[in-house]
């Protein structure tokens, strides 16, 4: 990225003078990437807020390479256990449609997570 865009750049509203730092921040494109290896919570939702009243728009990628996952067409299941936090920040966020999100697979694979459905396992 560094070649085209910043790395971890600080972002800050002028108005309220908070900021926060965007792992990748591609000013031409109002792009900010978002590079999610460990467990965020809350936050999630309140970036994507944050970059949006700025006119950015986000994309986010999860890193789920040690997550169990099977893989059928255009489905993928992950087993909850081992995504690290993954399914409670989807959930937050409630519907997909606004937001980019990606997870990159243990085969490197990286899939954009359209819908969110919880299986129950028995």
């Amino acid at each position: 990225f560094s070649s085209f865009a910043k790395i971890e750049k600080y972002i800050p509203n002028p108005e309220t003078k908070k900021y926060k730092r965007a792992d990748v921040y591609y000013e031409e494109a109002n792009l900010v990437i978002e590079l999610q290896h460990s467990y965020i919570s809350n936050d999630f939702v309140a970036r994507n807020n944050f970059y949006s009243i700025l006119g950015l728009n986000t994309i986010w990628l999860f890193d789920l390479t040690r997550a169990s996952i099977n893989e059928k067409e255009d489905i993928i299941e992950i087993l909850e256990d081992n995504a690290r936090g993954f399914f409670k920040v989807i959930e937050e966020c409630g519907d997909l449609s606004n937001y980019y999100v990606y997870i990159q697979t243990k085969n490197k694979q990286i899939y954009r997570v359209k819908q969110l459905k919880r299986k129950e396992i028995v």
